[in-house]
């Protein structure tokens, strides 16, 4: 069954892609990478909202937000320098895991690396600091982050277990 959403979803990017080619062929329109990325990435998000696993949602929402921000900064209506950029590509990972999670709830995963992705880009991009602290406070606290992830999995699998043993 999820074979066929896979299928579905790449049929949606071909059919995207020859209709943005046809277009193209019989009337002068210009496109760029960053509208064909941000047309693939409607496409996908379409595809992904239509079809009952909702995989595509992730990805379409990324793309299209990621020729978004490439078509502003390219137009100069974003006018950060591009090693500056890469707290708002975190803050557009966040919104794609929040989109995910909007369309498909089941999938309760998708809440927590979407807030904690845009609580650290809103971070990054909003509170003035310098990067040695970043890398200081970094550099002693990378343990406590290990010591947590690793609670954390073995919560889960905990959790999983026991209710593999009552199903």
């Amino acid at each position: 069954m999820a074979n066929r959403g896979r299928t579905r979803t790449f049929g949606w990017i071909v059919l995207i892609i020859g209709t943005i080619l046809l277009v193209s062929h019989y009337h002068p329109i210009s496109l760029d990478w960053t509208a064909v990325l941000m047309i693939i990435g409607i496409g996908l998000f379409v595809a992904g909202i239509l079809q009952k696993d909702h995989g595509a949602v992730f990805p379409g929402t990324f793309l299209f937000l990621f020729g978004l921000l490439f078509s502003l900064k390219n137009s100069r209506i974003i006018l950060m320098d591009w090693w500056e950029l890469w707290p708002v590509i975190l803050l557009l990972l966040g919104i794609a895991f929040l989109a995910h999670y909007i369309f498909d709830t089941d999938r309760k995963g998708r809440l927590l690396p979407g807030i904690l992705l845009i609580a650290i880009a809103f971070l990054l991009l909003f509170v003035p600091f310098c990067w040695y602290d970043i890398f200081y406070w970094v550099s002693k606290l990378w343990p406590v982050i290990l010591i947590i992830t690793g609670l954390y999995l073995i919560i889960k699998s905990t959790r999983r277990r026991k209710n593999d043993e009552i199903t």
